[in-house]
């Protein structure tokens, strides 16, 4: 039996009230409600009186796979105990379940009471979106007819599809609102005459601030003061300042806010002599200019506001609010009719129903009495991240909240973007105590950490966290205290590691982005870890152990530059696995199936058409399709190639495949495609062949669940497109899940988990403020906002109550990202290592040193100006007794404070990560490329003259000879080939990675098992050459390029007089295969390869230089490209030149 806390077991025990447990960060919450769930059931209690809710399906199954395990080895010592053998076969239906999945019971269990089908169907956001398309469409046209105002609302939105998102982005959030019409109304409310919500909330937001520069002033003023006698005059431009704030302190209407903005003036300020570089001095220069900024910038746009013209605002936009809540009321009311028509329901409409089941008039149903008799306890995990609508829900079902017992953490509520809302277990935790009920026990021991990890997270949030700033005070209850026992370890110090890339601008030779910078370092120091040996503690072996990949997790805000950081480590020999790094329609074998489910659908879909007939299942070539085409522009590409017996055939076959279609479900019809056309049998001999068989399984899969909705191909295809077109991601599969890797994810997706060793990456990246920016804003605490428009002028501008709601927004945001910050630090287990880019850290030490000032919080004036982790960070490094050499870098120097934290600091100048195999390059002639040439060529028409040839190779071209292309790999086994033919195949099959000469070798003799090449030709191929190219730079650079294509055809016009000066006129349809093409940056780079046997790459360019012309013309022509480099890869020299 495990050693419970004083808190832990009062936790497990405790009855007779609502119960709420304030659980950090590794404190074992689960395993306290696990075993509060067990010590019932031992006590008598039945598994069937309790509810329990989990976040998410996994956590439930995971917690009654835990208390049956539990029960049944508590039988197992009392085998005649009857209570527990029921019980253990009880736990399997027990309401141990999510919060959907328990709404959605509620629901069918009344169904009648609701008037729906009971078997509905649950909606995918991806279903939703096709649906609302569809109905608000009809609502709009609808709208024009029988909606006053509407074509005013129109204009005001900037057009239809504008307003479409604003009537759509007002749907989803009434749908996370326990009571919409009441919503409504108190939403309309704040724009009547008689009320002053928003100008009163601007007025106070401007009151909060200047009394944060209040505050600052006067401990310049004291400053300055005591500091030098020769400071008479600056104090009395700081004087003028500080009566501006104070009558800014005073105000009341929006007429002496303008009249006020409108009189400050700011006087020069002079420095006297020899004062230049005084800590007093600069630190009021720096408050000074974030003043004036406030004044002149920010609050510039009300130097004209009046209170009669803000009395027109409201009414103007009371009108405007008015008619777009009609016509969203009407949008949900049509949404709900064609949901009910298809009887397929969202999870926000599930909520509702369940709402209207159990409230009526503000007060329990006779069912939500009933409900609440039938539990004994409504346990509920994560209550951090409920929203309004789930609270509402579950006060509805328990015995007036006395039968709740509630665990959660405010510093980790990370889930806005869902609707949560902390402010609700804030307000349970205020109206609780420790003695009577409600009643409050907090769990700090954290049971996951070393003390090197809690000292660091408490002296970074006991510095910058509170009410104002993560809405939770980071006092002595919610400090994390040491719970784990460890072996004493050596260097666990927390390591900063930061790039300064002050100098980088003047730095011309290095071209690497901040986050390849960054990348580098963390691959480095990762390497450096594993390579020395590092140390970690094995909780399974109880003795330490060298440092695996897989103990290692790198943390990002988003997945947006993940790429780099798992190339960065894959340079240097170390495995990652990216996390969601696969977006599955990005996967060619998942478009193909999509096109090919197209042309079932249409053959007359021309872009399908083609993916479909060049892939690598049925390959007909491009060169064959463009011929068919010419001889036929004027109709559709399927009547063009139909009249060729080959595609004739094949088109049959898929008309069989659409008769199919018509009786059979969608999953039937994949599955039949698979098999007519040998689908997963070619496609799993490609590269990455395994993968590829598994997401062509996921698609049956995705298909058998469309297929309970009854509806058509057509249907599904939107479905998909939908996806793709909204960005919506259906996970493939990543090949590197399982093993020994580093781990690259979100802190979201972290949350719940714990890794040895963390790594808090991009920590100086920008938080995405994009919301801000909006021009309709809606929240639950404030109404509905949008900026107003002067129809004369057609201009937007800032409306009083968007200044609210951006200043609301804002702070709510910052709050959420410091407990982002924190959710990111607490999985680490024994060493945090933060690294962030800066531009210029002397001017973000002296931005903090300046105003942080000296109390144990950092200043809201410095906080809320924050824009990164690394600006949260900043002031607590500054106040770390031993990093000097940070204070140093600034001339005001910061209060420190006593902490037993321990912190090690690096600066690195951005130009010193720059490492050579990313620019070691032979130096390279580069002759213009003739674009009036190009354009010439590119302008010509084809006359239709008979006497010259239709078509010719882009070799035919060059040796006017016919060139005979090589096989492709999926026709056969290859035989006597020579060896430049050889050497192409075999660049073709190798993967794209990193070799050594035995991996090299291995991976040879698997493709030699695949039959594509033979064990004859092996004795060909002349190892060391092969391996020349793949540890090259141009190879190099292929690694770390954005796409690739191999043996990639490509067909283009050219005119007839480039193949023979006799020939006056006409086009000749010329076709290539570029070896490789690579695209970075937007450069396209082609690669020849070449086994000529010359003495110099000059020979090689002068040889074969019209050939990579004409492929830079079609790709030009082809593929929109703007830059492209061309280049020959000599195998017999070893070498590489650009032509």
């Amino acid at each position: 039996m495990p050693n419970w806390t004083k808190d832990q077991a009062l936790a497990i025990n405790k009855r007779g009230g609502k119960i709420i447990v304030s659980a950090a960060a590794g404190s074992g919450k689960t395993a306290v409600l696990s075993e509060r769930v067990i010590e019932f059931i031992l006590n008598g209690g039945e598994v069937n009186r309790l509810l329990i809710v989990t976040f998410t399906k996994a956590a439930a199954g995971e917690m009654k796979e835990r208390i049956k395990k539990k029960i049944e080895e508590a039988y197992l010592k009392d085998t005649k105990n009857e209570h527990l053998r029921k019980q253990i076969n009880l736990v399997d239906t027990a309401l141990i379940t999510t919060m959907d999945a328990f709404y959605a019971d509620v629901v069918k269990q009344n169904f009648e009471k609701l008037k729906i089908d009971r078997d509905f169907d649950v909606l995918s956001n991806e279903e939703e979106k096709i649906l609302k398309e569809k109905v608000v469409n009809d609502v709009i046209e609808d709208a024009f007819d029988n909606v006053g105002d509407f074509k005013l609302l129109v204009d005001f939105f900037d057009g239809i599809e504008k307003l479409k998102a604003n009537i759509f982005k007002v749907s989803n959030h009434l749908d996370t609102v326990p009571f919409k019409d009441e919503y409504i109304k108190k939403a309309l409310s704040n724009y009547t005459i008689e009320n002053d919500y928003y100008k009163d909330a601007l007025l106070k937001n401007i009151k909060l601030k200047m009394k944060s520069y209040s505050y600052m002033y006067a401990s310049l003023y004291e400053d300055l003061y005591n500091e030098s006698s020769d400071f008479d005059k600056v104090l009395e431009v700081l004087n003028k300042e500080r009566n501006y704030i104070n009558e800014f302190l005073c105000l009341s209407d929006f007429d002496s806010l303008a009249s006020l903005i409108r009189r400050i003036s700011f006087d020069t300020l002079r420095t006297p002599k020899g004062h230049k570089d005084d800590a007093a001095l600069v630190k009021y220069k720096v408050i000074r200019d974030e003043f004036k900024e406030e004044i002149k910038k920010k609050l510039n746009e009300l130097m004209f506001v009046s209170d009669s013209l803000y009395d027109e605002e409201k009414e103007k936009m009371k009108a405007i609010l008015t008619t777009l809540f009609e016509v969203v009321s009407k949008f949900d009311k049509k949404m709900m009719e064609e949901k009910k028509r298809i009887s397929s329901f969202s999870f926000s409409d599930i909520a509702h129903f369940v709402i209207k089941l159990l409230i009526k008039d503000g007060k329990k149903t006779p069912l939500a009495k009933s409900m609440s008799l039938k539990f004994d306890e409504i346990l509920i995990d994560e209550y951090q991240d409920t929203n309004n609508l789930q609270n509402v829900i579950f006060n509805a079902i328990s015995k007036d909240n006395s039968n709740l017992f509630i665990v959660g953490d405010v510093k980790q509520s990370i889930y806005r973007f869902r609707s949560a809302c902390p402010e609700i277990f804030n307000n349970d935790k205020n109206s609780a105590s420790k003695d009577g009920f409600p009643n409050l026990i907090t769990l700090s021991k954290n049971f996951r950490s070393r003390k090197e990890v809690l000292d660091f997270c408490n002296f970074i949030f006991e510095n910058t966290m509170s009410k104002s700033f993560g809405e939770v005070n980071y006092d002595k209850d919610e400090k994390l205290y040491l719970g784990a026992s460890f072996e004493e370890g050596e260097n666990l110090d927390t390591e900063v590691l930061l790039i300064d890339g002050m100098e980088t601008k003047e730095n011309l030779d290095d071209d690497l982005s901040k986050v390849q910078k960054e990348a580098i370092l963390v691959s480095s120091k990762i390497k450096e870890m594993i390579d020395s040996g590092y140390k970690v503690f094995d909780n399974k072996k109880g003795q330490k152990r060298c440092i695996k990949p897989s103990d290692i997790v790198i943390l990002l805000r988003s997945l947006k530059n993940a790429s780099f950081f798992s190339e960065a480590l894959s340079k240097r020999g170390i495995s990652s696995y990216l996390e969601s790094s696969l977006e599955y329609f990005d996967n060619y074998e998942v478009k193909l199936v999509i096109n090919t489910l197209k042309i079932i659908d249409n053959p007359y879909d021309d872009v399908a058409l083609m993916s479909f007939l060049a892939s690598p299942v049925i390959n007909v070539s491009l060169d064959k399709i463009a011929k068919l085409r010419s001889a036929n522009k004027s109709s559709s590409l399927y009547e063009s190639v139909i009249c060729d017996d080959e595609i004739k055939c094949i088109m049959d076959k898929i008309k069989d495949v659409r008769s199919f279609s018509y009786n059979h479900k969608l999953y039937e019809l994949l599955n039949l495609v698979y098999k007519e056309f040998d689908v997963i049998e070619i496609l799993s001999g490609m590269e990455g062949g395994l993968v590829r068989q598994k997401n062509l399984s996921l698609m049956v899969s995705y298909a058998k669940t469309f297929d309970d909705k009854n509806l058509s191909l057509h249907e599904f295809i939107s479905y998909l497109e939908n996806i793709i077109l909204g960005k919506g991601s259906l996970e493939g599969i990543n090949p590197l899940s399982d093993g020994d890797n580093v781990l690259i994810t979100t802190i979201h997706k972290s949350k719940g988990l714990e890794y040895p060793v963390v790594f808090v990456s991009e920590t100086g990246k920008s938080f995405n403020f994009s919301d801000l920016r909006s021009d309709l804003m809606i929240n639950d605490d404030l109404g509905v906002s949008f900026n107003l428009k002067d129809t004369k002028y057609k201009l937007k501008y800032e409306s009083i109550p968007n200044m609210v709601f951006k200043e609301y927004e804002k702070n709510k945001m910052l709050s959420e990202e410091i407990r982002i910050l924190y959710v990111a630090l607490t999985r680490a287990k024994e060493k945090i290592i933060i690294t962030g880019f800066t531009g210029n850290l002397e001017r973000l030490i002296l931005k903090a040193a300046s105003k942080m000032g000296d109390d144990v919080l950092v200043s809201d004036l410095y906080l809320k100006s924050c824009k990164s982790y690394l600006d949260m960070i900043i002031p607590s490094l500054l106040r770390h007794p031993t990093l000097n050499e940070l204070r140093c870098l600034s001339d005001v120097t910061p209060k420190t404070f006593i902490t037993e934290s321990k912190v090690s600091l690096k600066v690195l100048g951005a130009s010193s990560i720059n490492e050579s195999e990313f620019y070691e390059k032979e130096k390279i002639v580069k002759e213009d490329f003739n674009l009036e040439w190009y354009k010439k060529i590119s302008d010509f028409k084809y006359d239709g003259n008979g006497s010259i040839p239709k078509y010719l190779s882009v070799s035919d071209i060059k040796h006017k000879t016919k060139y005979q292309r090589k096989p492709d790999f999926l026709d056969g086994k290859v035989s006597s080939i020579n060896k430049g033919t050889l050497y192409h195949l075999l660049l073709e099959l190798l993967p794209v990675k990193r070799y050594t000469i035995k991996s090299l070798e291995e991976e040879i003799d698997e493709i030699i098992k695949t039959g594509k090449i033979l064990e004859s030709d092996k004795k060909i191929i002349r190892l060391e050459d092969i391996f020349s190219y793949l540890t090259s730079d141009i190879y190099e650079n292929l690694l770390y390029s954005d796409k690739y294509y191999k043996e990639m055809p490509i067909n283009f016009y050219i005119p007839s007089s480039y193949y023979d000066n006799s020939l006056k006129s006409g086009n000749i349809l010329s076709s290539g295969v570029i070896d490789l093409l690579f695209i970075t940056n937007d450069t396209y780079n082609i690669v020849d390869y070449k086994t000529d046997k010359v003495s110099s790459m000059d020979e090689l360019k002068d040889l074969y230089k019209i050939q990579l012309d004409l492929y830079e013309i079609a790709l030009r022509e082809k593929m929109n490209a703007k830059n492209v480099k061309k280049f020959i890869y000599s195998i017999y020299l070893g070498k590489f030149i650009e032509v």
